[in-house]
This record gives C-alpha cells, sequence and structure tokens, in this order.
C-alpha cells in the first residue's frame, strides 16, 4: 500500500540554519548552496542582518526566516548582541516550527542558539569554517606590528589578549556542545583538531555544496564577455574576488604590482571581495596613490554571485593571496570549475585544493617578489599554455564540485 503524500511530508527534515549575520563569504554561500541542493529536507534559517548584507536573504531557498536586526556597533558590543537576539528568536522559531537538525556556522550566533533549552533535542552539526580568534589575531597583529616593530600600545595588546581567549572559549563551548563537527578540507581538520582537541569520531569531512545554476565550465576564455566587461582584448586580467582583510594578502599582492609597474602594461588586477576591515581597505588605498598602481589595480563593489560567475568566465586568472589560516577557499573552488587557472600561496587548504596540478598554480615563498614573477610569467604564458592550465584548473574543479557524493553523505549525517 502506498502512503499518502501528506504522510510523506511529515517525515521531510527541518532544518533551521544559524548565522551570526548575512554577508558574502564562504559560510554565507555554503549555506545558501545547501538550500538549492539538498531537497529532502525544508529550511529555515536564523540570522542577524545589517546593511553590509541585506538583500543576501533573498537568496536562500527557505521555508520561512527569523532575522532580527544587528545595530551598526562593532567588537564586542556587536557581538554581546549577537548572542542575546539569537537566543530570543530561538523563542519565535519554536513557537512556529519543530526542528530536527540546527546547523551552526559562526560562534556568537551559534552559543545564543546552543545556550536555549529548545534546541537541546535536536540534531546539533557544527560547520567549521575557521578559528575565530585565530583569524581575529591575524587582523589584530598586522596593525599592532609593523615591519617587526611594536605599534600598539601595552593596554591595547593586553586587551587584545583577553579578546583573543574569550573567542576562543566562545567557540570551542560552541564545539563541546554539538553533536557533529563537519570540515571542508583536510587542513581544517588538523587546524580543528590542534587548536581545540575535538576527538576525530565527532568530526566529519565533506566535500563543499556548491550550486552553480545555469552555468557550465567552459574549455576557453569567453572573449567577447572579457570585452563587453573589461573593454580589454590582449591584456591579462587578474581577478581577486578574495575578502579584503589582513590574512588575505593583499597589501602583498600591491607591493607585488610595485614590482611589475616598471615593465608591465598588458595586465589588470581586479579586487572585487567583501570589505573585511575599513582601516585595512584605507591603507590599501594610500599604498596605491602612493605607488602610483591605479593604473594597474581596480577596486570594484563585491560582485552578486551570478555577476561573480560571468567574471570567471571572462578573466584569465584568479589570485588568492591569502597568507594564513585558508581554511577551504570557496573562490578558488568555483575558480577552478569555471576552468580559471588560481594564483595562490602554498599554505592552508589552497595546497590542498591546488596541489598536483601544474606548479604555476602554486607560489612556494610567501613574499611579494615571488608572486610578481608568478604573475609575470602567466601573463607571457601562449593561448596554447594558457588552454592547458585552464583545462587542469577545469578537470579539479568538477572533481571538488561532486553534488551527488555531497548530497549522499549529508544524508547520512541527519538521519
Amino acid at each position: 500500500m502506498q502512503k499518502s503524500k501528506s504522510a510523506i511530508k511529515k517525515k521531510r527534515k527541518k532544518i533551521l540554519l544559524v548565522l551570526d549575520f548575512l554577508e558574502p563569504g564562504g559560510a554565507t554561500r555554503i549555506n545558501h548552496d545547501l538550500t538549492k541542493i539538498f531537497s529532502n529536507a525544508d529550511f529555515y534559517l536564523l540570522s542577524g542582518v545589517n546593511s553590509f548584507g541585506l538583500g543576501i536573504e533573498k537568496e536562500f531557498k527557505c521555508k520561512k526566516k527569523f532575522l532580527y536586526k544587528l545595530s551598526k556597533t562593532q567588537g564586542l558590543l556587536l557581538y554581546t548582541e549577537n548572542i542575546f537576539k539569537s537566543f530570543l528568536m530561538v523563542f519565535s522559531a519554536f513557537r512556529q516550527e519543530t526542528f530536527d537538525t540546527v546547523i551552526l556556522n559562526v560562534p556568537y550566533s551559534s552559543l545564543g542558539v546552543l545556550m536555549n533549552p529548545l534546541v537541546w533535542k535536536c540534531r546539533k552539526i557544527y560547520f567549521f569554517h575557521g578559528v575565530w580568534f585565530l583569524e581575529q589575531d591575524s587582523a589584530r597583529d598586522y596593525f599592532h606590528n609593523k615591519n617587526g616593530v611594536r605599534t600598539a600600545s601595552r593596554i591595547k595588546i593586553a586587551l587584545s589578549r583577553i579578546k583573543s581567549k574569550s573567542e576562543y572559549i566562545v567557540q570551542k563551548t560552541c564545539l563541546a556542545l554539538s553533536d557533529k563537527v563537519v570540515v571542508f578540507s583536510n587542513y581544517s581538520n588538523s587546524l580543528l583538531k590542534d587548536t581545540f582537541g575535538i576527538r576525530k569520531e565527532k568530526v566529519v569531512k565533506l566535500l563543499p555544496p556548491v550550486d552553480f545554476g545555469r552555468f557550465l565550465p567552459k574549455k576557453t576564455i569567453d572573449l567577447d564577455l572579457k570585452k563587453r566587461i573589461f573593454g580589454l582584448e590582449k591584456t591579462k586580467i587578474f581577478l581577486v574576488p578574495s575578502r579584503i582583510e589582513p590574512r588575505k594578502g593583499i597589501h602583498l599582492l600591491l607591493e607585488a604590482i610595485k614590482f611589475l609597474k616598471t615593465f608591465r602594461n598588458n595586465i589588470q588586477i581586479i579586487c572585487c571581495g567583501p570589505i573585511g576591515d575599513n582601516a585595512y581597505v584605507l591603507e590599501l588605498f594610500g599604498k596605491c596613490k602612493d605607488n602610483d598602481l591605479f593604473n594597474l589595480v581596480k577596486f570594484i563593489p563585491t560582485l552578486k554571485r551570478e555577476k561573480l560567475f560571468e567574471y570567471y568566465q571572462a578573466v584569465d586568472f584568479v589570485i588568492m593571496p591569502s597568507i594564513d589560516l585558508e581554511t577551504l577557499g570557496m573562490i578558488t573552488i568555483e575558480s577552478l570549475y569555471f576552468g580559471v587557472p588560481v594564483i595562490a600561496y602554498k599554505n592552508g587548504a589552497s595546497s590542498e585544493v591546488l596541489g598536483g596540478l601544474n606548479k604555476l598554480f602554486l607560489v612556494d615563498k610567501q613574499d611579494a617578489k615571488d608572486l610578481a614573477l608568478r604573475i609575470s610569467k602567466l601573463a607571457d604564458l601562449s593561448s596554447r599554455d594558457i588552454e592547458k592550465l585552464r583545462n587542469e584548473a577545469r578537470i579539479r574543479g568538477i572533481t571538488y564540485c561532486n553534488v551527488e557524493l555531497f548530497l549522499k553523505e549529508f544524508l547520512k549525517l541527519i538521519d
């Protein structure tokens, strides 16, 4: 006897996705794509919203969204507000629905949700996107030390250490209270173990869920699209869609361009990632102005997903100059899928994702001069050689974007 449609519908999983706030970036993107490709569950979104990420919530394929507004405060005040408001929003969500699984992503909203007893009976899965306190320390260290000289006061450094310790405690608590922790790279797995001591039985490694919609990988660069977007044909376009914050290494890229500007006029660097640190962006603009780099480097607003996919098909190369703590690199995987060769430093998950490809993909020495030499070498490649690199990239990208395998493993995780 066949079951009725209503009986089948009752068996569908209900999953609550929790994010600190909605902004362009890996955590938001992975959750957004999950709602598009996993059809065996109904998704609900709980998140803060601010002016930076307005509109992104519309991209989620959810039954309902539980959103709360965040003020324009920063630092600990913003984090405290997020904990408190996410805690309260759980009551509103559970008054309307009963959830089987809660997926947590970022420490502060995760802590607020986990503190609420209504979720204690749910299956709690933590998507690990990186060590929060180390990422924050990376930014603080950049501004506290310049050229090996301490520039911050002792009081400021002491406060930073207190922040760092509290950030560590918050994330470790969230990881400890979760039933399973999902990582998307071997590097993330080792980082998780070494930093927080999470037992291996609790950790599950998955391929990242990626949804490309109507876009398919192409064998060659779209020259018509390149001309329409950039107005350039012979110039080699290097796209940098990375988040703009110190650990992403954009400052090293600008140093590299300084080496090239005297003898290179056939390259164009396009930076289009979301702003992660306003002070850092202002410093980068100052470097471009002081060194007359704006003829080679352009900063454009963050691109919406589909527009970014168009850019992938129109550029020659992507640069991901992250200097530390790159736990996956969704941008790297997407670029490869579209057949765009990626230049990255040989560290973190970048080495894992790009390892085994042509040696031109990875820069061994983490400095500006080696990056400049690699950019120059790629700019001189013939069309035939570039096509070989594109083919390597595309094959690797398709391997990483195995949706069927992800769905199979994710279904096991939530059952």
